[in-house]
């Protein structure tokens, strides 16, 4: 009879602690991480095609998520990861480069590292290296006349100094002056005043498409050593193909140094925001697409592809999920994260 007892109680408990957890187990305190009620998303100035895709991208957040979205035009990429660093945002646009020297605590960041990650990755800005046609590869620049630097864009000297030393070249060699923009390049170009010059923009660049109707020019091929170049200049760049028939006189790929656009957040910005964001906005890409026409460019096929800087788990844990997330994707990741001492 007492054996009974023990046994009657012995169930009594159970179904009692049952009782007690199975409330505990439905209840919302176990459920997925709630979403944060707001979220400023810095990018680059009004009006800017930047800004316009960031209020598209902060509209779908706020539509389907029901998140409270500002967008803060607070100015270039280096602003905007100072902002993030500072608390002052959470989310971010920008090109690749102050990213990151930002994540590894290089140059300008030289000593603070900041905790940012990658969530998506846009379109691609190429660093042209334009030349006139008889220009065959970079040892025809010997003797030439060639802008390879603009004040505020130190990134085109990088460049230029890395292009120079990969292929033997000094500035004995090859007479590297300066202009202020390329609307100056472009026009000094024209007038046969230099043999080439270097210059930001997409694909295709329109000024590129009216330079061709002026002068002939053609990208310089520099797919031969492109990796030593890029082992030359500092994280955040990548490379990009200038398909064939893009200008009239390049009738075969180019590869060429380029930055891209990132949308990147804060590395405490919670796993589950992070996944439903990148979910949010791959779900409604369609509706992304058309905030600009460079929209399109942020495809999902292409968003994990040669990434700049760590991504987030996040956006990981989706990427994952919807299989895009490769191999070789995960062993930059690791690269990344062992290069400021991180495992996961």
């Amino acid at each position: 009879m007492k054996r009974m007892n023990n046994a009657c109680l012995a169930l009594t408990i159970k179904i009692g602690v049952l009782a007690v957890a199975l409330p505990l187990l439905l209840s919302p305190t176990w459920a997925a991480e709630p979403l944060p009620k707001s979220l400023a998303l810095g990018t680059s100035s009004l009006g800017s095609s930047v800004y316009v895709q960031s209020a598209k991208l902060a509209d779908i957040l706020h539509k389907y998520l029901g998140i409270d979205m500002t967008v803060e035009a607070i100015g270039g990429p280096d602003a905007n990861v100072r902002a993030l660093d500072a608390g002052k945002i959470q989310l971010m646009t920008g090109s690749s480069l102050a990213p990151a020297h930002a994540f590894l605590g290089k140059h300008a960041y030289a000593g603070h590292k900041v905790a940012l990650r990658l969530i998506a990755q846009g379109y691609f800005t190429n660093r042209y290296l334009i030349v006139q046609p008889d220009i065959k590869s970079p040892q025809d620049l010997r003797g030439k006349l060639f802008i390879g630097e603009k004040p505020g864009t130190e990134d085109y000297r990088w460049i230029t100094d890395a292009l120079f030393k990969i292929y033997g070249l000094s500035e004995d060699d090859v007479k590297i002056v300066s202009t202020g923009s390329t609307k100056e390049s472009i026009a000094a170009y024209r007038l046969g005043r230099v043999h080439g010059f270097i210059c930001g923009g997409g694909t295709p660049l329109g000024s590129l498409l009216e330079l061709q109707q002026q002068r002939e020019f053609t990208i310089l091929r520099i797919d031969d050593k492109i990796d030593a170049i890029l082992a030359e200049l500092p994280p955040g760049f990548t490379t990009n193909v200038i398909p064939t028939g893009t200008y009239k006189n390049v009738q075969e790929d180019r590869v060429q140094v380029a930055l891209r656009m990132g949308f990147v957040c804060r590395q405490d910005l919670s796993d589950e925001a992070v996944y439903q964001i990148a979910k949010t906005f791959y779900e409604h890409f369609d509706e992304f697409k058309t905030a600009h026409k460079t929209a399109k460019e942020w495809g999902m096929e292409r968003t994990a592809v040669n990434g700049t800087l760590a991504f987030h788990e996040g956006a990981i844990r989706y990427y994952k999920e919807v299989g895009v997330w490769s191999p070789e994707a995960e062993r930059i990741q690791k690269k990344f994260l062992m290069q400021i001492g991180e495992s996961k």
